[in-house]
């Protein structure tokens, strides 16, 4: 989910462009069939051979092929305005999302607002994978809040929490489509995970390690808190912990990692 409007009306420009190029590939080559230019099988070939090179520089833009490369940072401080969801990670963003008019969102994209997701469990290790825990929602740097933000979020009644300076792990996918959030999560949160447990093997346990997601409409960076103040963060830890799947001590992500 798109927290900037005005660049979801880039993104929505960009995915109609990515349809255009398809559709004219087709008419072209009707047009050269027609005229008599080519026979039936070169014109179907040449509609073939330019739709799987278009594919491969869709696929390029979309950043399938790159290899992000994870950092060390440091977030905050900062006050985080949230809701808290128990559904599946696709489902939550939207939902807070709709929670806020055309307007407000307008206005909190004009201000720059940083959107901020948390998620608490590893989907793969749950029976029901719709009881995923998530917070989500907005954050305002307490040395240079936006007045105007903080009072649209003020009204929405949402919950609030005072976070200081925290160390994470990050790696960044630039967003250019709506699919680019689900290639986002594919590629970014694995890499995260991987780099954690090389380097912090201390860190083993995904309630232990909260994965988190900064999107500003152009960028969604993936991340996870290595500092001492996790604790702070697991301080809103909604709702109990989901039933775990009996049949297996390892999560599916565990399981690929260690394979």
């Amino acid at each position: 989910v798109s927290t900037q409007s005005t660049w979801g009306n880039q993104m929505a420009y960009n995915q109609g462009i990515l349809l255009i190029f398809p559709i004219l590939s087709a008419i072209g080559a009707f047009v050269l069939r027609y005229q008599g230019k080519i026979g039936t099988g070169y014109s179907l070939l040449a509609w073939f051979g330019f739709n799987v090179g278009y594919l491969f520089v869709v696929l390029v833009l979309l950043g399938v092929f790159s290899k992000p490369h994870p950092k060390e940072t440091q977030r905050g401080p900062f006050t985080f305005y949230y809701k808290s969801y128990q559904d599946p990670y696709y489902v939550a963003p939207e939902k807070f999302m709709n929670s806020f008019s055309a307007g407000d969102n307008q206005l909190l994209s004009d201000y720059g607002t940083l959107y901020l997701g948390l998620y608490w469990d590893d989907p793969y290790a749950l029976e029901d994978q719709n009881m995923c825990r998530s917070s989500i929602g907005f954050i305002i740097p307490s040395d240079k809040p936006n007045p105007e933000a903080v009072k649209i979020l003020e009204k929405a009644n949402l919950s609030k929490k005072e976070f200081g300076k925290w160390n994470a792990i990050e790696a960044s996918l630039r967003i250019l489509f709506n699919l680019s959030y689900m290639i986002a999560a594919m590629k970014l949160i694995p890499i995260i995970c991987d780099y954690v447990k090389t380097k912090f093997p201390d860190l083993k346990e995904i309630k232990d390690v909260p994965i988190y997601e900064l999107c500003n409409g152009e960028v969604s960076t993936y991340g996870c808190i290595i500092s001492d103040n996790r604790a702070d963060f697991a301080s809103i830890v909604p709702f109990p912990e989901p039933k775990l799947k009996k049949d297996r001590s390892k999560s599916k992500s565990e399981q690929s990692n260690s394979s």
